[in-house]
This record gives structure tokens, C-alpha cells and sequence, in this order.
């Protein structure tokens, strides 16, 4: 399931077997307000079921997270910043293109806003910018550029 205000997004990096079309936060807001009224189903297994699924995603990338090729590839950059970095206390940017693509798929962030990535709507050299705003905006954690773009880390 995929949600977003932008049709253009369906089916574009990943396979969406069902679209939503609208803000996130309104969006999710009305689901949640529709789930409610039909009452709670109970669903023994589903976080397992996610944490498969997500696992097997992360699988096929897993090899380009590892690898000890030269010259380095950017999934292994990303992976290495997985490794030395606190999700928890974290801000990872990245520029439009293939930067923004590639840490998206593979970086969990795990705080509100600790992925800021804006895809094509903003241009190369986001990420300092992004990078100045979120220590701006929280002082003590950390945040660095996609390591696939030349990486700062404060």
C-alpha cells in the first residue's frame, strides 16, 4: 500500500498493489477515524508477518550493504552509516535523484523527521541545508548529508 499526493509516485520504485492518493496526515487521520468505527480485528501474527516482509525487502540489498568491492558502492556507504550511527538520535539528509532513492530504501529512521529527503522537488545541495535545519531544530542529536553525496556529519 502506498500513500501519497503525487500519482505520479505509484508504481515507482516498488510494486503498489493498492494507492492512496492524498496529504499523509489527513490521509492516515480519516483510515485510522474509519478503523476505529468498524472496530478493532484482531490480527495474531501481523508484526511478524511485517517484520518478514520487510526483512526479505531488505534481503536483496543486503549483499550491496556488505560488500567489499571496489571501487564502493553507495549502499555500503549507507550501510556503514546504519552501523555508526544512533537511529534514535539521528538526522540523515539527502539531495534529489539517486542519493535521496537509494538512502530511502535502505535507511530506517526511527524519530519524527529523521529521514529528509524531498526527491525532486528540491535541488542538489539540500542536504547541507537540511543538515543545518535539523541541528537547528534539535541541538543534541546528530546529523549528516547522505553519505552518498560529499557527507558531513555535526
Amino acid at each position: 500500500m502506498q500513500c501519497t499526493v503525487d500519482t505520479l509516485d505509484i508504481n515507482r520504485s516498488y510494486e503498489t498493489h493498492h494507492a492512496v492518493i492524498g496529504d499523509a496526515r489527513l490521509t492516515l487521520q480519516a483510515l485510522l477515524g474509519e478503523l476505529s468505527a468498524r472496530g478493532a480485528r484482531p490480527r495474531p501474527g501481523l508484526v511478524e508477518e511485517i517484520r518478514e516482509g520487510k526483512q526479505a525487502f531488505l534481503a536483496k540489498f543486503r549483499p550491496w550493504l556488505e560488500s567489499g568491492e571496489t571501487p564502493i558502492n553507495p549502499y555500503r556507504v549507507i550501510g556503514d552509516l546504519m552501523k555508526v550511527l544512533d537511529p534514535a538520535d539521528s538526522f540523515v539528509t539527502a539531495d534529489s535523484g539517486n542519493t535521496r532513492d537509494q538512502t530511502s530504501t535502505v535507511y530506517e529512521a526511527r524519530i519524527p523527521r529523521g529521514f529528509l529527503g524531498w526527491g525532486n522537488v528540491s535541488t542538489l545541495g539540500f542536504s547541507l541545508a537540511g543538515t543545518v535545519a535539523a541541528r537547528l531544530a534539535t541541538p543534541s542529536a546528530r546529523a549528516c548529508t547522505s553519505p552518498a553525496t560529499p557527507a558531513s556529519v555535526t
